[in-house]
């Protein structure tokens, strides 16, 4: 290569070898970093733009390839020449102007080649889009079947798509690294770790306890019914014949203000509900709501008889919370070693810290899905407000009872050992 006319030649084709590479890098992250509402807009602009959403619709994958084996062709061409170039700089100036020779290409195929247009085919995917449609589809038809024999190749040569399983503590994990993000606060993570830990509660943290529902007897007129529902409003009301253990049905408030006939029995105008184990998963019991015409469920405990009932609604409002109710905090400060806990407080968790710390025996007898539970299993019979329950050097205090069911506990620590 000498200095004059074809040595400028050399040059100016160096520099469009260049200009290629940056066209291919661009056009693939602008292509690929398309958001399904930018994808949309393109599909309704001019017919250039619109062919080449066609093939990126139909196949991205060709689209890809087609891309990437002329990046890889340019840039193999680009340092090819730029070795050649290399040699005849070294004629002239020496070693030193081959290593400067060195880092000038390296840092332009860098710069110039990827960072800069991939930072704009980042930064303006739609603009960068409608420049290279129309080369770039040109360019995937001139490969025709060359870049099929490509798609078949890296088929073969990519592994199968396997089916990864997330653990629930690293969706956790993730949950917890994106929390506070836009978009993602701590509402949606609260969410979230609510469906994740669906699968580890049982429905008989989330029924309402049989002495702390109200039934309707079955026998009742609509317009008896309204009478009670004034003193016990409820949207689902669960219907039971002879005795509150035989639950027949659930009637829904607003069929009741709908019902002209005051005179009919709510029997009639009840929809029958399903019996389900107490044990039963949370997230199968909202996979059967879902399938099944149902809005309330039964529960059971071993032995058959009625522990509670559980609604659609029951099992939405652990995962979102209570709506358009003052939150009151599960756990409240009361000093150093003395806190205040909600009945509902779910203890799921509780059951790993006191291994070794509770006999194995009595950890069996304990009911560790929640506060109240907790707490009734340790006195061994209904609670009143005063009770003492101890475990280990935790003192369990019942504050606050409503019915047969524990509101509020106070825990402290004593400073003595077990009682």
């Amino acid at each position: 290569m000498s200095a004059d006319g074809p040595g400028w030649l050399w040059f100016l084709g160096w520099m469009f070898l260049l200009l290629l590479s940056a066209f291919f890098s661009g056009s693939e992250t602008a292509l690929f970093s398309l958001t399904r509402d930018q994808v949309l807009r393109l599909r309704e602009d001019s017919g250039k733009v619109q062919r080449l959403m066609a093939v990126l619709e139909r196949n991205p994958s060709g689209l890809l390839v087609a891309i990437l084996f002329g990046n890889l062709v340019v840039n193999v061409l680009f340092f090819s020449m730029s070795a050649v170039m290399a040699v005849e700089v070294v004629a002239v100036g020496g070693a030193g102007a081959e290593a400067l020779v060195g880092a000038l290409v390296l840092l332009g195929i860098l710069v110039f080649g990827e960072m800069i247009p991939k930072a704009l085919g980042m930064s303006f995917a739609e603009k960068v889009v409608g420049v290279v449609a129309v080369p770039l589809r040109g360019w995937y038809h001139v490969l025709g079947p060359f870049r099929r024999v490509l798609e078949r190749l890296s088929a073969w040569l990519t592994p199968a798509v396997r089916e990864v399983d997330l653990r629930p503590d690293e969706l956790k994990m993730l949950i917890d690294s994106t929390a506070g993000d836009r978009g993602f606060g701590r509402q949606e993570k609260g969410i979230v770790e609510e469906i994740i830990n669906l699968p580890e509660t049982r429905v008989r943290a989330l029924m309402v306890p049989r002495v702390s529902q109200t039934f309707w007897n079955g026998a009742w007129s609509v317009e008896q019914a309204l009478g009670v529902a004034a003193e016990h409003p409820m949207d689902l009301l669960p219907v039971f014949m002879e005795h509150e253990e035989q639950v027949v049905g659930y009637v829904e408030l607003s069929v009741l203000f709908a019902e002209r006939r005051g005179e009919r029995r709510l029997i009639e105008l009840s929809e029958p509900v399903v019996f389900v184990p107490e044990t039963m998963r949370a997230d199968r019991m909202l996979e059967r709501f879902m399938e099944e015409p149902v809005r309330m469920a039964a529960v059971v405990d071993e032995y058959g008889g009625l522990a509670g009932t559980l609604t659609v609604g029951d099992l939405l409002q652990e995962v979102m919370g209570e709506f358009g109710v003052p939150q009151v905090p599960d756990v409240e400060v009361l000093g150093e070693q003395a806190y205040r806990l909600q009945g509902q407080l779910s203890v799921r968790e509780w059951r790993e810290l006191f291994v070794g710390f509770v006999p194995a025996e009595a950890m069996n007898e304990l009911a560790l899905d929640t506060v109240s539970g907790l707490v009734v299993s340790l006195l061994k019979r209904m609670p009143v407000v005063g009770d003492e329950a101890w475990l280990g050097n935790l003192c369990f205090t019942v504050e606050q009872v409503r019915g047969h069911r524990i509101e509020s506990v106070r825990l402290s620590l004593a400073g003595g050992g077990a009682r």
